[in-house]
């Protein structure tokens, strides 16, 4: 899609992701009004006018969507608008059902259900009825986001008040603004809001629902007539209607775990933030070639990412996985690399019960693998000397004392502490202590990709290469940034979206920043040893999900919607990224005993004083 193109496909993006919002407004008034038009009511009259960068004409459109795309008669009519048309579609594709239904039961205080308490890969699903309170904004508190087995709270009022004070308060001056906020709202707000009570569980969340519907409605808007009228007859045909998009960082073990020399665990958190950063700074920059909105980044986390791109991308996938490829090659030599690849989904594929979405993502997992082993293969073929060498000086040349690397022009080797400290090793260590000290916020500035320049290597000009900025700031720094055009502001592990210092805050994020701070910086593995209960020893504890590979392929049964298996992902990383940050700190809240330094997708490491470390060990494994 050309960049002048995508105001034609913004309105599907915004009224995808608008067009259950009436349910919150409905379920919080108790209105016997339906949802679609309490929704364009409110639109109309609280939202749309802040929406600077739309035109009379799309303005329109959007209310529209929001209050008919349930509209069967105005569906079928001449007069129907294409975008209706369109989000109607996505909304049964995302939730797995052909004919939408009015709710029954009481939807004003129906709880979400916790998807995890539906999992069942042959071990039998967990006993009793496991919801989460309706009202408090997402946060990190355990009564917050673990559900209960007795009868949870639902308080919709407080709720819709919170939400349309963070989305209402505010005006916007362009898609990409609002989308970000919209969903950053949305995931702080209706994270437990289930997206339907009409069905007998309902355990997928009005947040999820709304970001697959967004899109998926991006990728159905692509299709010429025929193929859209095919969908509008019966929307779970075989007909192509999107790809499922795949990326996997290859090479973490390595990266982290093979670096040596004393001292060498204060660079560990900075390489383990990195990873997660390179792993979404690629995402955004495969939206951005894509010229894709945030919602169709449906996951990215622990390494890995996944997005919904339009059948039409795979040419264009294939050249950038090229791309991004070669970049990695050249700064990391191959010991660290982004592996992509994509498979077509079919109307088919999104039937709840006769589906087989859960089938397509195991052949993904399965082509992303076979992908590794063939990794460098056409860089091979078209320079061989890329992969094969020679490389470097060799015999005496001075080398890093954590990587290993030999010394050159874009790596320059430095004395630290006694250490000799390659470019891109001192990077990670200045990563490490902005993340300890400095992680108030983190803003994103979009920048032009750069050509390949001979810059030294550090963490920040590698993902500056992809076309991003990233700068990790406390509080009293945001107003010293000199250029916000087009910047994202991200709160980190606080979930407050108003401004700050005068600076708009678009989005939130959690992250492990639980670091051994004393004096002398951050602690390292001598004096964390020192400060242990009993013996002078340091631990380290890692933990992963067992068989997550098979709760995604078999966990859901027939029940497999993307919806649901993208609520299974945000609930991991809720509890990897988010979670378990805030377990050490009450663990250690004086920050002199436990390192957290990875916690992302479906695993950990955390190392520290042994006894703080078997301690954290045993509340992680009990969820307290």
């Amino acid at each position: 899609m050309a960049v002048e193109e995508w105001s034609k496909y913004r309105i599907v993006a915004i009224g995808a992701l608008l067009h259950d919002i009436g349910k919150i407004k409905q379920r919080a008034e108790k209105k016997r009004v339906v949802h679609e038009q309490l929704g364009a009511d409110w639109a109309r009259d609280a939202l749309i006018p802040r929406l600077h960068f739309l035109s009379h004409e799309e303005r329109t459109d959007l209310e529209n969507v929001i209050r008919y795309h349930h509209d069967r008669d105005y569906l079928r009519s001449s007069g129907a608008i294409r975008v209706a048309r369109v989000v109607a579609i996505a909304d049964h594709l995302a939730s797995g059902e052909r004919v939408p239904r009015s709710e029954e039961g009481d939807p004003y205080r129906e709880p979400l259900i916790s998807i995890f308490s539906q999992v069942n890969t042959g071990r039998g699903r967990a006993e009793g009825r496991w919801t989460y309170h309706i009202g408090p904004p997402l946060s990190l508190q355990r009564e917050v986001i673990f559900p209960t087995d007795a009868n949870p709270i639902t308080d919709y009022v407080s709720l819709w008040s919170g939400l349309e004070s963070d989305l209402c308060g505010r005006d916007y001056h362009s898609e990409e603004e609002f989308i970000t906020v919209l969903l950053a709202v949305l995931r702080k707000w209706a994270w437990c809001v289930p997206a339907a009570s009409y069905r007998h569980e309902p355990d997928v969340s009005l947040y999820d629902h709304s970001k697959i519907t967004g899109a998926l409605a991006i990728c159905v808007m692509m299709l010429d007539e025929a193929n859209l009228s095919a969908l509008e007859e019966n929307p779970f045909s075989r007909q192509d209607v999107a790809l499922l998009v795949g990326g996997d960082v290859s090479g973490i073990q390595r990266f982290l775990y093979t670096i040596s020399s004393h001292g060498a665990a204060k660079s560990l958190r900075g390489r383990s933030a990195y990873l997660q950063l390179l792993s979404e700074i690629i995402a955004r920059f495969i939206l951005r070639k894509l010229h894709l909105p945030l919602c169709n980044l449906i996951y990215s986390s622990g390494g890995h990412f996944y997005l919904i791109a339009p059948i039409t991308a795979q040419q264009q996938i294939d050249s950038l996985a090229e791309e991004i490829t070669e970049r990695l090659l050249d700064y990391h030599g191959g010991d660290l690399a982004v592996v992509l690849d994509a498979v077509t989904l079919q109307g088919e594929d999104f039937h709840v019960q006769q589906g087989t979405l859960a089938e397509r993502w195991a052949e993904l997992s399965r082509k992303i693998s076979q992908r590794k082993q063939q990794l460098f293969r056409r860089i091979a073929v078209n320079n061989h000397l890329k992969i094969f060498g020679p490389f470097h000086a060799g015999g005496t040349s001075e080398r890093c004392e954590i990587c290993h690397e030999e010394k050159d022009k874009r790596r320059p080797i430095g004395l630290d502490e006694g250490i000799r400290k390659c470019s891109l090793c001192m990077s990670f260590e200045k990563l490490s202590r902005r993340i300890a000290y400095n992680s108030d916020f983190m803003v994103i500035l979009p920048r032009q990709v750069p050509p390949r320049q001979e810059r030294e290597l550090e963490w920040h000009t590698i993902l500056a290469s992809f076309g991003f900025e990233i700068r990790f700031l406390r509080i009293q720094e945001l107003q010293n940034i000199q250029d916000l055009s087009g910047a994202i502001v991200i709160r980190i592990n606080n979930t407050a979206l108003s401004p700050c210092e005068g600076v708009a805050v678009h989005d939130f994020r959690f992250m492990p920043t639980v670091t051994p701070l004393d004096g002398q910086g951050i602690r390292d593995l001598a004096r964390l040893a020192k400060w242990s209960e009993g013996a002078s020893y340091w631990g380290a504890l890692r933990m992963d999900v067992d068989d997550l590979g098979e709760i995604f392929r078999r966990g859901l049964g027939g029940r497999a919607s993307l919806s649901r298996l993208a609520t299974l992902s945000s609930m991991l990383s809720l509890f990897f990224e988010g979670y378990l940050n805030a377990l050490c700190q009450r663990l250690d809240p004086q920050a002199i005993n436990l390192y957290l330094l990875y916690a992302g997708g479906d695993d950990l490491l955390l190392v520290g004083s042994w006894d703080k470390v078997i301690g954290g060990g045993l509340d992680d494994s009990r969820g307290v």
